[in-house]
């Protein structure tokens, strides 16, 4: 749909759309670049255990490979 032909409530919705698309693609590549560290520093104390402990099970797991 051509843009002049929008009303503007339409024109208003759109660019909020637009809008937030641009911040999910924004969190998506902060996301897929962000590094390990990083990562735990987000997380809270439970949630860093249960990392860790998943995080040594797959080092076991891919030393008996």
């Amino acid at each position: 749909m051509d843009g002049a032909t929008l009303s503007p409530r339409e024109r208003q919705l759109l660019t909020a759309l637009e809008a937030e698309l641009r911040v999910d693609v924004e969190l998506d590549l902060r996301l897929r670049t962000m590094r390990h560290h990083q990562f735990r520093a987000v997380l809270g104390p439970p949630c860093r255990a249960l990392l860790a402990v998943l995080l040594r099970v797959l080092h076991v797991t891919r030393c008996f490979r």
